[in-house]
């Protein structure tokens, strides 16, 4: 099960979580707001854009303590093993601080394996689109749960994508190059140029590349 993560905390520099947002593929939803973070540590963004987005959510405030007694019992209801999307780093590290605190030495069960979506993916057209439709005026950008749910939003229109092409390809043995360039839409003219490149270093066509690094990203083997 994928689970996409979001957080918001009051600074870049030794940063102290403020709210927490994780979003299941299944529609399960999880939001945590704590009430005992340091205001005088929060940034002038944070101060200005964060902190008045807080309190949207009933039942969402709680302490340091009851959050993560709150994040473990979320993660034991789960069906299965998530695996965790997120697109900082910084996010990850919070989440696991949340989750241990001061009382656990082992995360709950399945709490899974995490998955850092990294520039190639988060900064893709598609996934852009997608991820900004998703804003309202009552659920705007920098609000974490709004934001894990435009994450969400985001990974599924570029996965798409690729299914897409990974669909197409192995059929694209007698397409002539227009036909590729048709198949690959969703792709932007970088990264066609770099397909091309590393193609033909391998002698390849650029369909049979598409194919087995799709492949390679499902399979976990390569960067998502």
């Amino acid at each position: 099960m994928l689970v996409f993560l979001d957080t918001e905390f009051t600074h870049f520099v030794r940063p102290g979580l403020i709210s927490i947002a994780l979003v299941a593929e299944d529609g399960r939803e999880f939001y945590a707001e704590r009430t005992d973070y340091h205001r005088d540590a929060c940034s002038d963004f944070v101060r200005e854009t964060v902190l008045p987005l807080l309190g949207r959510v009933p039942g969402a405030a709680c302490s340091r303590s009851e959050l993560t007694e709150r994040v473990h019992e979320w993660f034991e209801q789960l069906p299965e093993p998530a695996t965790i999307l997120y697109d900082f780093e910084g996010d990850w590290q919070l989440l696991v601080d949340a989750i241990l605190g001061r009382t656990y030495r082992s995360p709950p069960a399945n709490f899974g394996e995490p998955l850092n979506l990294d520039n190639s993916s988060i900064t893709h057209p598609v996934f852009e689109k997608a991820l900004n439709v998703t804003y309202t005026q009552d659920w705007p950008p920098h609000h974490a749960l709004a934001d894990a749910r435009a994450l969400m939003a985001g990974y599924r229109a570029w996965r798409a994508a690729l299914d897409k092409v990974i669909q197409a390809a192995p059929g694209a043995a007698a397409a002539d190059e227009g036909d590729m360039t048709q198949i690959s839409l969703k792709l932007t003219k970088g990264d066609l140029a770099k397909i091309d490149q590393a193609a033909a270093v391998r002698r390849i066509g650029r369909a049979a590349f598409i194919r087995q690094a799709c492949f390679q990203i499902i399979a976990g083997k390569g960067t998502v």
